[in-house]
């Protein structure tokens, strides 16, 4: 398995890709919200708009992190913390897996779907920021190089910058270069900010014009704009596939550029001049990479209709990415009632039948347990009986209530009743709950099994844990019918086993050729 496909795999991928499915509906609803905000705020003032998005969007960056990382805590190994299920009884039926499973066999199958589909999911998402980061670290490239390719500009014009600079409170220095290469005046870096003014401005406008434009890119240092707009990319490139994500952050852009535009009315004085310097601006637009801030940002109409007092009228295409936002909420609702009924649905049918039973008696080191269960009111049972280490019975002791446990990869056993002692010997007997562990189910789903809840309890009791199915895989029995991984396991056919026999001579052997060589015993002398 390549590098690749391991990471895809495994249960830090899946937490990811379930975070990104669930954002469907996250993302939809804080863009949903985050529109009639700024509805009601719609004559508020530039700065409280621009913090209602910004916030909205960086809410956007932080829900998926935290459910992955909950997530990924909840599917974590029955040994690290409690399986995400209740602990409830599961009754398995000898005929069709469990009397629940013929019932809820729509909903086993479709989470079992979903959890084949979480690689997928991840490897598409991850193939997506890929291909933006690429596509952003050219454009960031060729931005960062533009400044080496200039000239200092006039000192008339560093002496006006400077003036504006102290009037709008910057404290740092901002190199003033003329460029050829741009066509409209723009910001660029964070540290050491640079304001790119291209000839064609220096002689298309006049001083005043010029001194509004500049008061305009100076804003956007003192805001510190360019670091919350690298912020911003991120953001859009790792949930690119979310159109709320890019209708709010268009909406944190277009009210950047009017607190910009507010900042330099209030340096100028004439909010008149400014919008016409604006309109004569338009005359020399050129389109712009999204990692630069120029004074040509958003819509240059917008802006002067909201600088001169005339309505603002909202292009009908701003709401299309909500409204596609919007649709995303039935799919969410479908995945959400989905786990809510599946949730619901399967509690309900493992609580119907009895609890479980069980005996025990130690003999030395090993204890042998027996364990049933009935249900259809005693017409159907099932009784298993085996043998294993004391020590794996985590928290057994004698006493008349007590309470241990047995972890599996699968899911975890617990028990509770007496133990009259802890001798050889010593006997005991109550009752047992199991509860399935999801996370087997999704790792199992990265080898190639489809595992429904109703086959856990086995696989727990038999063993057949994560390290045993990949042993059998890195050896080339990868695939097997998970009855064969029973019998495996039940016939201690691991790793080692396929080894020694290839030791012995006995290579590249069937699966039935190996069990037919563990029962005739020929590797055991």
């Amino acid at each position: 398995m390549s590098g690749i496909e391991t990471i895809g795999t495994s249960p830090a991928a899946a937490a990811v890709a379930r975070a990104l499915v669930h954002f469907l509906w996250q993302g939809a609803l804080v863009g949903v919200v985050t529109a009639g905000i700024l509805v009601f705020l719609e004559k508020g003032k530039a700065s409280t708009r621009y913090a209602v998005a910004a916030g909205a969007l960086f809410l956007m960056a932080a829900l998926p992190i935290a459910t992955a990382s909950r997530l990924e805590i909840r599917a974590a190994g029955p040994a690290v913390a409690a399986p995400v299920s209740a602990s409830v009884p599961m009754a398995p039926d000898p005929l069709a897996g469990t009397p629940a499973a013929d019932a809820a066999g729509p909903f086993t199958e479709a989470r079992t779907l979903g959890v084949s589909l979480l690689p997928r999911v991840f490897a598409l998402w991850l193939a997506g920021v890929a291909a933006l980061s690429l596509y952003h670290l050219g454009g960031w490239s060729r931005v960062r190089r533009l400044p080496r390719q200039e000239r200092p500009a006039g000192e008339e014009l560093q002496a006006l910058a400077r003036t504006l600079g102290r009037r709008l409170g910057i404290a740092r220095a901002v190199a003033l270069l003329e460029s050829a290469a741009v066509s409209v005046p723009m910001v660029v870096g964070w540290l050491r900010p640079v304001v790119l003014v291209p000839a064609s401005a220096l002689a298309g406008l006049s001083p005043r014009q010029l001194e509004a434009i500049l008061a305009h890119e100076l804003a956007h240092v003192r805001r510190h704009d360019y670091l919350i707009n690298l912020l911003q990319t991120v953001v859009e490139t790792l949930l690119f596939y979310h159109p709320a994500v890019w209708w709010v952050s268009a909406q944190v852009r277009r009210e950047r550029e009017n607190c910009c535009d507010d900042l330099a009315v209030a340096v100028c004085g004439d909010r008149l001049g400014y919008a016409r310097a604006l309109a004569d601006l338009e005359g020399l637009r050129a389109p712009a990479s999204s990692l630069i801030l120029a004074a040509s940002g958003g819509s240059l109409v917008e802006r002067i209709r909201r600088l001169i007092g005339a309505p603002v009228h909202q292009p009908r295409r701003s709401w299309l990415a909500g409204v596609l936002a919007l649709s995303l909420l039935p799919l969410a609702g479908l995945q959400i009632s989905h786990a809510a009924i599946g949730s619901e649905h399967s509690s309900a049918q493992w609580e119907r039948p009895a609890k479980g039973t069980w005996s025990a008696e130690r003999r030395g080191d090993q204890v042998q347990l027996q364990t049933a269960m009935r249900w259809n009111g005693g017409r159907s049972s099932w009784n298993n009986s085996f043998s294993l280490p004391a020590n794996q019975l985590v928290g057994l002791t004698a006493g008349p209530e007590v309470r241990f446990e047995l972890r599996r990869d699968a899911g975890t056993f617990r028990f509770e009743g007496r133990f009259d002692g802890a001798g050889d010997g010593s006997q005991g007997t109550g009752f047992f709950t199991f509860a399935g562990n999801p996370a087997y189910a999704s790792q199992m789903a990265s080898l190639g099994y489809t595992v429904p809840e109703d086959r856990l309890m086995e696989l727990a009791l038999h063993d057949v844990s994560l390290a045993f199915v990949r042993g059998l895989r890195d050896l080339g029995y990868a695939n097997l019918p998970m009855d064969k991984l029973v019998e495996f396991r039940i016939h201690r056919i691991d790793g080692e086993f396929v080894r020694k026999a290839a030791a012995e001579g006995h290579r590249n052997l069937s699966p039935e050729q190996l069990v037919e060589l563990r029962i005739r015993g020929r590797l055991d002398r």
